[in-house]
């Protein structure tokens, strides 16, 4: 009797387990073949289409202390990839709003007076945004390059549901013997292909005072006078990097 009760157990557990198994993988076979419709899935895409953007705002700010704040603003940076602007891509009217509060930045991607993206990020102090700027322009052409273009190919990546990528804006190489400029010549080539490709802000330190870059013995320095605004005191930033002489 006991052997009995025993099977009889064991067969229960193995049939309901089994059935287990045929409504899960029911499930999961409805939810793998289940298509939105096409209204639902359009909005899907443009959310993580301008999710994408807001990361985009957010990591462009955090390298060079330049806040995107607005939709115009984002066209004129090499990290844009459309000539066309984000309302033609997304379909929609869309506009990028920013406020910065309290130490933080807070970012509103809006369609349609409608906000359909919210982000926050900590403010950068001027300081920082000085040391962030120097430490970019001594990065050298390849580096930048290689990140303006990662972050055109994200933005194309998500964009390839919603608009037609065929018509990309440019951001071509400066003219330099090597990764940074070795002559005065070359020295102003390649500030102009930074300014054009990130913002004339990029040459300013974080209170809004021109750098001064030089070229002396085969080493570029790259120098802000700090808060008070004066060379030679104790609050002045600087970077250095050795290029050779041509």
């Amino acid at each position: 009797m006991r052997k009995t009760s025993l099977w009889l157990g064991i067969g229960a557990f193995c049939l309901s387990s089994l059935l287990i198994a045929l409504i899960a993988g029911a499930l999961w076979f409805s939810l793998w073949h289940w298509e939105l419709p096409p209204e639902r899935l359009r909005a899907v895409r443009q959310h993580a289409f301008l999710k994408q953007i807001s990361h985009v705002i957010e990591d462009f700010y955090n390298r060079t202390g330049i806040l995107i704040g607005s939709e115009p603003s984002l066209r004129k940076r090499g990290v844009y990839p459309f000539h066309e602007n984000l309302s033609v891509v997304v379909g929609h009217s869309v506009k990028i709003e920013t406020v910065c509060a309290q130490g933080w930045v807070y970012v509103e991607i809006v369609i349609d007076s409608k906000t359909v993206i919210k982000s926050r990020f900590h403010e950068l102090d001027p300081e920082t945004v000085t040391r962030r700027r120097i430490e970019l322009l001594l990065s050298g052409k390849t580096q930048i390059y290689s990140w303006i273009a990662k972050e055109r190919q994200n933005i194309v990546q998500y964009a390839k549901h919603l608009y037609e990528a065929t018509n990309l804006s440019e951001s071509n190489l400066p003219a330099l013997s090597c990764d940074l400029p070795k002559s005065r010549g070359e020295l102003n080539s390649y500030l102009s292909w930074v300014k054009k490709l990130i913002g004339s802000e990029v040459l300013k330190d974080g209170f809004n005072r021109p750098f001064d870059v030089r070229i002396q013995w085969g080493t570029l320095h790259i120098r802000s006078a700090g808060a008070d605004g004066r060379f030679g005191t104790m609050d002045d930033i600087t970077g250095v990097a050795h290029v050779g002489k041509r």
